[in-house]
């Protein structure tokens, strides 16, 4: 037991009845003194689960944000890919497209379909 209460003194134990009030009232001051210290436990418990929760809240919130980042840089990258096949990996400006694609307009060279829409 972290906590443990003093016994209750017998009176059969003192031949004064003044050293028994004595023990008694000792006793009580004994009680308290255990009792406040147990509060403080707790309270100290009670904190440092708080601030546990509040860290592990803290860094949830920088996880979900970092994996929504991600999510928007793959959302972008696969919406560009879309856009334009063949940009992907090389600079964002019109007229990169180059290559045999369907997309491109039967014999013109240039641009393709997608980049000339922009």
């Amino acid at each position: 037991m972290k906590f443990p209460l003093p016994e209750y003194p017998q009176e059969g134990q003192y031949d004064d009845p003044v050293q028994y009030e004595m023990a008694v009232m000792q006793f009580g001051v004994d009680c308290m003194s255990v009792l406040v210290q147990y509060d403080k436990w707790v309270n100290c418990e009670q904190i440092t689960d708080i601030a546990h929760a509040s860290e592990a809240a803290h860094l949830q919130a920088e996880a979900d944000k970092w994996q929504q980042e991600v999510e928007e840089a793959k959302e972008y990258q696969a919406s560009e890919g879309e856009r334009c096949p063949k940009k992907w990996g090389h600079a964002n400006t019109a007229g990169s497209c180059r290559g045999v694609d369907l997309r491109w307009q039967e014999g013109v060279e240039g641009l393709c379909i997608l980049c000339k829409m922009r």
